[in-house]
């Protein structure tokens, strides 16, 4: 996927994002409104749990409702690869936010905000078999355009 055309998208999603991050300010932490839950899996080699123990703190301080729990043995990708012990979490998470569980509407189907960046690039959706778009390579290419065009 990383053709020299693309090194610079590579090297700011692989490298400079590492090599410039920050601490997130008490300021804007403080604007979260919403209730947080914050998992990190025990063998992450990205970020060691003592990243995670202090966001936490730092989510605290701030005034945020705010949960931490670890995932043992999970890697950083943990829905891809814990996702029989993570997905449980999220779900119950989510539905301890739920105010109104009696009026709640469940959808019928579930459409990707994706689906058009996907499809410029090639991707087919009525192929069945995943493996049949195999061969097809989309590059960060798309999802850069794709939150470009993005409101904030």
């Amino acid at each position: 996927n990383w053709s020299p055309e693309h090194f610079k998208e590579y090297r700011l999603t692989s490298y400079d994002i590492f090599l410039h991050r920050r601490a997130h300010s008490q300021q804007a932490l403080s604007r979260i409104s919403c209730p947080v839950k914050l998992l990190y899996g025990t063998n992450s080699m990205v970020y060691p749990a003592k990243y995670s123990e202090e966001l936490f703190e730092s989510m605290q301080q701030a005034g945020l409702n705010v949960s931490l729990q670890a995932v043992s043995n999970a890697p950083h990708y943990l829905c891809v690869d814990h996702g029989n012990d993570v997905n449980p979490l999220i779900h119950d998470f989510i539905w301890a936010c739920v105010n109104d569980k009696e009026n709640i509407t469940i959808p019928t189907s579930i459409v990707s905000p994706w689906n058009e960046a996907l499809q410029e690039d090639g991707w087919c959706p009525d192929v069945k078999n995943e493996f049949d778009d195999e061969f097809i390579t989309v590059s960060f290419v798309c999802l850069f355009r794709f939150l470009l065009t993005m409101e904030h």
